[in-house]
């Protein structure tokens, strides 16, 4: 009778069990462009497309972003940010050299266009009257940076922050790197590391680090003069914007038809207006842009 007894409780209990459990396995490859492969029970509805297109609803594709430096108009980063926040487009990576990784580097360690305002109108307060690429004005860049970063390294911002330096004639992403270091070589032509010594596009390099969108930019009037910038400086300056201007696959031009030089110092709001338009127009490439990727993974996970 026992026996009968601890027969008749085996089989309940494994009925009830084999009723509410439901496994799932989901195989997740190292490349997410090899797809997701699910695997679920008949009575499992997970996996339809409507559920796909719910999650990729709120899936975004790691973006980088790289400014390609003006020296002031570089300053025009930040209208630029300020519309991608409003289409609420986070940047996973940002980059820039000379004066603007300065800039990216303010906006990388918050992630926030109020953080980079406030910040901008301090720094250029005391860059005010100073001659740019001056030994003077490194000095006080250098000193600012300083402060404002201490020992933080580039992949420790809340935005991850790519500087190129030169390494045998190659440009290499240093992502351990100091920020303070990594800006002191940048804003100083004479440091053999220096990218503008031997500048080129980088997104190939970029694109190894594993972002979805890979964006570049330049800030720059359609007749490009400077105000005070001369000597061995300006060789420097206009050997690299002899190479980003030259029409390139990968490269946005931000124009403006405002006759400024690259090196006066413009109030931030002139420069929100000079680039207005160029920046609305951008913005919405780069919606466009994040929309296609989100239907092509659409496809590729339907599929």
């Amino acid at each position: 009778m026992r026996f009968l007894l601890f027969i008749l409780l085996f089989i309940s209990c494994t009925t009830a069990s084999q009723k509410d459990i439901e496994i799932v396995e989901v195989n997740l490859a190292d490349d997410p462009s090899e797809g997701v492969t699910i695997e679920d029970s008949t009575n499992n509805s997970f996996g339809k497309s409507e559920d796909v297109d719910k999650m990729l609803k709120e899936e975004s594709p790691k973006i980088a972003l790289t400014i390609y430096s003006s020296i002031y108009h570089s300053l025009a980063f930040l209208p630029l940010i300020k519309e991608l926040e409003k289409k609420k487009i986070k940047l996973n990576y940002v980059s820039s050299q000379g004066f603007g990784a300065l800039i990216a580097a303010l906006y990388a360690k918050e992630a926030s266009a109020s953080y980079l305002e406030w910040k901008l109108f301090d720094l250029m307060k005391k860059l005010r009257g100073k001659k740019v690429y001056s030994e003077e004005w490194n000095s006080t860049i250098v000193n600012f940076t300083q402060k404002e970063f201490k020992e933080s390294k580039l992949d420790q911002l809340k935005v991850k922050l790519l500087i190129p330096e030169i390494e045998n004639r190659k440009i290499v992403l240093n992502e351990q790197e100091k920020v303070v270091d990594a800006i002191r070589k940048t804003i100083d032509f004479k440091n053999e590391k220096n990218y503008f010594n031997v500048p080129d596009t980088y997104l190939g390099a970029i694109d190894r680090v594993g972002v979805d969108l890979n964006l570049s930019c330049i800030f720059i009037p359609e007749q490009v003069k400077f105000n005070k910038i001369d000597g061995y400086n300006w060789g420097v300056i206009t050997k690299y914007l002899g190479m980003v201007m030259r029409p390139l696959d990968g490269i946005y031009q931000l124009k403006t038809t405002e006759s400024v030089e690259l090196d006066a110092e413009v109030p931030l709001s002139d420069l929100n207006r000079f680039y207005q338009d160029s920046i609305n127009n951008f913005t919405q490439e780069v919606s466009r842009s994040i929309g296609k990727w989100k239907e092509e993974n659409t496809n590729h996970l339907n599929n």
